[in-house]
């Protein structure tokens, strides 16, 4: 038997070594475990993947949604500033003529009353058309000073309401002014109004959106109108990109040059709208991982509870295919048992049926030698002459024959 498994080929060799019950046991484990797996644990992810990522894409939704909302507040509360502003000084330069701002105390009036609310100007000027003072409230000494040659002194004279960039001016410190033109029989003049640059700056600068976020203004040619809560100071350039102009609201992701607070480049969500008069950009922008943290949150504990639900089935399935392995061996190794025991019976059965038989075939015969003795001794006791010493000696031969056929019995 050696010699003929020697022989065997090298296939039916591992196909014997493949029907041991411990590499079956473990392929059987491998199998129930890959298919619970398939079954289970991959649909969950798949489904765990794809809410995570519709809900990605609402919160992004929402979060943009919510960035144009805010762009669309602090638009409005701006121009609704500048607006009021130009309102006031049209306003007065219809109601007063050049003479009626001349009258001792008048323009300190009209100063007094706009500012009554808040301060929001820092001084008011009457120019007549050669660009000389004609009258003047505010805090500096400007009624030498002459603005013939201004840029903001020749687009009032060209357009009648002007809005100008932050400058330095004869003050030497960033403002902007509101001008408009007025007319009477001498000629033109302007009424000037020079807005309170912290005023302005805080309405603006002074609205916080989160650790990173910032509001600011610049102007076309990429200069802070206001001070940037990171990236730099009024009348700096900005390091942004500007742009043409735009109609409506902008709102896009995009890596910061700079970074907050002097930090490595991140990625932000930025949103831009243009204000009409003047044209100043305004810009909103915040760091994308903030502006997105509750969202991130969330599906970071969508993915935690996803990999514990994964972990949770992986470990329940093995726990239990072991323990299904375990019946299983312990089911064979009984009926392994019970085929032994059986088999035995079996052989025992053959045995006892086979003794009957063996039993069977030998009385028989000693059923006819018995016979055949109880004649010899009939004909014996019945013969006369028989010599005394042969009869002793014919006894004890049919008696010895008598006590193996009982032992063969």
């Amino acid at each position: 038997m050696l010699h003929v498994l020697s022989h065997m080929p090298e296939a039916e060799t591992a196909v014997v070594s493949d029907m041991d019950p411990p590499y079956r046991y473990k392929r059987l484990f491998k199998r129930f475990v890959l298919l619970t797996l398939v079954c289970s644990v991959v649909p969950l992810l798949l489904v765990g993947w794809i809410i995570s990522n519709r809900y990605q894409r609402s919160a992004e939704t929402r979060v943009m949604a919510a960035f144009r909302n805010e762009m669309q507040h602090h638009r409005k509360v701006i121009e609704l500033f500048l607006k009021d502003h130009r309102s006031k000084l049209e306003l007065m330069a219809q109601s007063n003529g050049r003479q009626d701002f001349l009258q001792p105390g008048r323009l300190r009036s009209l100063f007094d009353l706009f500012n009554q609310d808040r301060l929001t100007l820092t001084d008011l000027g009457v120019i007549d058309a050669d660009g000389n003072h004609l009258a003047y409230v505010g805090p500096y000494d400007l009624l030498d000073k002459n603005y013939a040659e201004t840029h903001w002194f020749k687009m009032v004279m060209e357009k009648g309401l002007y809005i100008s960039d932050m400058f330095m001016g004869f003050r030497r410190e960033p403002h902007f002014i509101i001008a408009v033109k007025g007319h009477d029989a001498i000629g033109p003049w302007i009424l000037r109004a020079t807005v309170d640059t912290e005023g302005f700056r805080a309405l603006v600068e002074n609205v916080m959106i989160g650790r990173t976020g910032e509001i600011f203004l610049v102007n076309r040619e990429g200069v802070y109108q206001t001070t940037s809560r990171y990236s730099g100071r009024i009348m700096e350039n900005a390091s942004m990109t500007v742009g043409p102009v735009h109609p409506g609201i902008q709102v896009r992701q995009e890596a910061s040059d700079a970074g907050f607070n002097g930090e490595q480049s991140v990625r932000q969500i930025v949103s831009t709208a243009w204000l009409e008069t003047p044209q100043w950009m305004l810009v909103v922008r915040q760091d994308y991982a903030e502006a997105f943290a509750a969202e991130n949150r969330a599906n970071l504990s969508v993915l935690v509870f996803l990999l514990i639900s994964a972990a949770t089935i992986l470990g329940v399935t093995i726990l239990v295919t072991r323990h299904m392995l375990e019946l299983v061996k312990r089911r064979e190794v009984q009926a392994e048992t019970l085929n032994r025991q059986l088999m035995q019976a079996s052989k025992m059965a053959s045995i006892g049926e086979l003794s009957v038989g063996v039993a069977h075939e030998i009385n028989n015969p000693l059923a006819i030698i018995s016979t055949e003795r109880e004649i010899l001794i009939d004909a014996s006791q019945k013969a006369n002459g028989m010599d005394p010493s042969f009869s002793t000696q014919l006894d004890n031969a049919m008696h010895q024959i008598d006590v193996q056929i009982q032992r063969c019995k």
